[in-house]
């Protein structure tokens, strides 16, 4: 259970949210969040990765909410960072082709952090000690994502910026987008340690893909775990939400 979670909701259970409070038990209220975002056969292996709860929120009409988080200058951090995800530790093995898809939104008062666009990051996939191996986080490495979505703002247009690779990461192409619309963004990985490996982007209804990486893309040989939300730089300010819905994780 995500006991980080369980415990802001049992500080404060009063409704964030525009549709109905979620009610049960606290797995029941983190899964009555996941709900508004996340296909109902991938939050299993979902949870709610916020430090408080004023950075989430229901949004959307009561018959087809969507998720809101929130990441703001100076809050509190969490896991040693601003960031407001979802994080789904979703099974695969080396060799699998995996599908990631999902629509998100900001809004016309989104804040960046332009010209300077510091790191930020949408959407991400991290290594983890391998639990059949029976490794922990004790003394686990720290390394950078080896594939990530990052945002900016480039000669006043959102964009989208894949970022690849393994031991090190860089970026690999970009995709513009408006705001006030919802997106969709379609990833398909195939996990491995060699020139096998690769990864697509999609944007939208795109028939092809958007950007294309090749090459090593796992820092180990365990399921590297999917974060999406909302994750930035120490030192950006602004107040801004990310909007998500039709979370999707297929093989």
């Amino acid at each position: 259970m995500n006991r980080s979670f369980a415990s802001l909701l049992c500080l404060c259970l009063l409704p964030l949210v525009s549709c109905a409070a979620p009610t049960g038990n606290l797995r029941d209220l983190e899964v009555s969040y996941l709900k508004a975002a996340v296909a109902p056969d991938v939050i299993e292996f979902a949870h709610i990765e916020i430090p408080g709860l004023e950075h989430i929120r229901i949004a959307g009409d009561p018959a087809k909410p969507y998720l809101g988080l929130r990441t703001f200058g100076g809050q509190k951090l969490k896991n040693n960072g601003v960031r407001a995800e979802v994080s789904i530790d979703y099974p695969f093995a080396a060799g699998d082709t995996v599908t990631y898809s999902w629509r998100f939104m900001i809004d016309q008062s989104f804040v960046s952090d332009a010209p300077r666009n510091r790191w930020w990051v949408f959407a991400d996939w991290h290594d983890q000690p391998d639990r059949n191996r029976g490794e922990t986080w004790d003394g686990f490495p720290s390394r950078s994502a080896p594939i990530g979505i990052g945002y900016g703002v480039i000669d006043g247009e959102d964009r989208l910026a894949l970022f690849y690779g393994s031991p090190t990461s860089s970026t690999v192409g970009m995709a513009g987008f408006k705001r006030g619309v919802w997106h969709a963004v379609k990833m398909v990985i195939s996990w491995g340690h060699g020139p096998e490996a690769r990864a697509r982007l999609y944007l939208d209804d795109m028939a092809t893909p958007k950007v294309e990486a090749k090459g090593a893309n796992m820092h180990n040989d365990f399921q590297h775990f999917f974060k999406v939300g909302s994750y930035r730089h120490r030192e950006i300010q602004g107040d801004t939400w990310v909007y998500l819905s039709d979370v999707r994780i297929t093989r």
